[in-house]
């Protein structure tokens, strides 16, 4: 008997329907709306994460074609000021014939 009794101590007072699996499915679906509730604001703030990082990264990417098209342009205009325009070929100047003094 002792063996028995030591066996309803620890099997709780059903005994029998402690020894049934689905025994504490009333405790679970008490616990299932909180669980339902808690992960749906996780996938809320990480779906809010998530498109917060999208957006940034979007805007990064167009800030930096953005500014690779501003250097490009100061580029050409760099290299428009630096391109050495030929310049017109100055005429000698003419000078006026010199009087040799040895020739009087």
């Amino acid at each position: 008997m002792e063996q028995q009794e030591l066996l309803q101590e620890l099997l709780g007072e059903g005994g029998a329907a402690a020894a049934n699996p689905l025994a504490g499915l009333n405790q679970l679906t008490e616990m299932l709306p909180v669980l339902l509730a808690v992960s749906i604001v996780g996938l809320v703030i990480i779906g809010t994460f998530a498109v917060i990082l999208t957006i940034s990264r979007i805007r990064s990417q167009m800030a930096t074609v953005a500014m690779q098209k501003d250097v490009r342009a100061i580029r050409d205009l760099l290299e428009r000021q630096l391109v050495p325009t030929t310049p017109k070929p100055q005429r000698p100047l003419e000078h006026a014939p010199q009087e040799n003094s040895d020739s009087l």
